[in-house]
This record gives C-alpha cells, structure tokens and sequence, in this order.
C-alpha cells in the first residue's frame, strides 16, 4: 500500500471513529432523557452536588422544588422550618418528580403518604450521620450561608450547639428522617447511598447510580469529579455585614 493510500486510510478510520463516537454520545444522552431521576437526600448530605454532577455528566436540567405551603409532617419539630420542601407532597408534584426532563433533589420525609406517592419513582436515597449533619448547621451559621435560626440564638461553639440541637428536637427528626428512608429503601430496594461513599469515591458512587437506574455509561472517559456546590445558593451578606459592625463596636467600646 503506498504512503498516500495509508494516510488515506487512516483519515477514513479517524473520520469514522469521530462519527461513531458522536453517535454514541447522541444516544447516551437520549437514553438519560427518558428516565426520570429523583434523589432524596437528608439535609446536609452534598446532595446539590451530586444533582449537578449528574446534570453535567448527562446534559440535563436539574432543580429543587420548594413547596413550602403545603402540609408540614406531623413528626417533626423543626426540621419542617428549616427547609420548604420537608413537606408533605401532593399527586400533582409527585407527577412533577415523575417528568423525566429534569433531575431533581428534594429532602422529602419518609411519610407514609409521601412514599406511597414516590416509591414506583425509584428514587436514590442520600444519607448522613446524625451528629455531621447538626456540625455542618453550625458551620453554615457562622458562615452566614443561612440566616440565623431562632433556635440557636447565643449559641457560639459546635458542642453548645449539638447540645442545643438535642433539647429542640433536631437531632430527633434527622434521627427519624434517616431511619425511616433506611428502613424504606429495605422494603422497597431504593439504591442507598452514604455521604462518605459520596464524597470519598463519587466515581464508584455515580456509577452505582447509573446502574440502578439503568443509565447507559456516559462517553466521557474522565474521572468524576463532584461539584463543589453550597447547601444555599443564596449569601446572606447582611449577616456578615453585621458581625463585622459588632466587631467593629467591641473595639471601640
């Protein structure tokens, strides 16, 4: 074979293996957009993260509902406060959930109602130690990344703050939130995954998660690679505004 005609060939086998690998990513990402994709995540958990890991990794939209209106579960004390969406669903969102366009992370409670109306969803279950959870609360305070809850007022270190937690019932919901999605996920075979698996190995996570929900392997041979993301997407600059005032008081007084 002369010169030319190898060069010729190899441009035919590089063309060809553009065009198949274009296919395959086409398909890939169709394939995605027929199922949909619910995670149900305890507060706390980096599941913002994996919903836009997800979203990136399968070009689809991703969000989170917030429905603060309708009813708040009867089992919790304060964790129905802290987040809009610790609600009990209605069928109308449960269809919401079922659109297959997005991916969607809620920290929706393990009602009765509620897994009735999600359990032929398949949804990932996202968990979290109890006492990493309350920690984290305490560093989105100080941080200013939510404003001030009046449960909490005063409280300066971490160990007054689990203490704190435990008087008003916020260790008790989280508690209940995990056990009752652990025990649905037995009943049901939700897929379950932890915190720690999630952040320490997210390669070996998202690909337990394609599997589960039978996602055709994504074309991209990259490591994965979780996004960074806040649990708020929202700064409440005043609060930092105001600390740097009474900071700025105490010196003066």
């Amino acid at each position: 074979m002369s010169v030319e005609n190898c060069n010729a060939y190899s441009l035919c086998i590089d063309v060809w293996i553009t065009f198949v690998s274009s296919f395959k990513r086409k398909a890939n990402f169709f394939g995605a957009e027929k199922i949909n994709m619910l995670i149900v995540a305890i507060p706390k958990s980096a599941s913002t993260s994996l919903m836009s890991t997800l979203g990136s990794r399968y070009q689809k939209k991703y969000s989170q509902v917030f429905f603060r209106d309708l009813r708040c579960p009867s089992e919790t004390r304060v964790l129905h406060k802290y987040h809009s969406d610790m609600r009990e669903i209605d069928f109308s969102l449960a269809e919401v959930f079922r659109a297959k366009e997005s991916i969607y992370k809620q920290h929706i409670p393990p009602t009765k109602c509620n897994l009735g109306l999600i359990k032929q969803l398949n949804p990932v279950i996202l968990l979290r130690d109890t006492e990493a959870i309350v920690d984290a609360y305490f560093r989105a305070e100080v941080k200013g990344i939510h404003p001030p809850r009046p449960e909490f007022s005063e409280v300066k270190t971490v160990q007054a703050w689990r203490k704190r937690a435990l008087d008003v019932g916020l260790v008790e919901d989280l508690n209940w939130f995990r056990d009752g999605w652990i025990d649905a996920s037995d009943r049901h075979g939700f897929l379950l995954i932890d915190f720690r698996e999630l952040t320490s190995t997210p390669e070996l996570t998202v690909k337990r998660i394609e599997k589960y929900w039978s996602l055709p392997a994504a074309v991209d041979k990259h490591p994965v690679r979780l996004k960074r993301e806040r649990y708020s997407r929202t700064v409440f600059p005043w609060i930092l505004w105001k600390k740097k005032i009474l900071r700025v008081i105490r010196r003066i007084t």
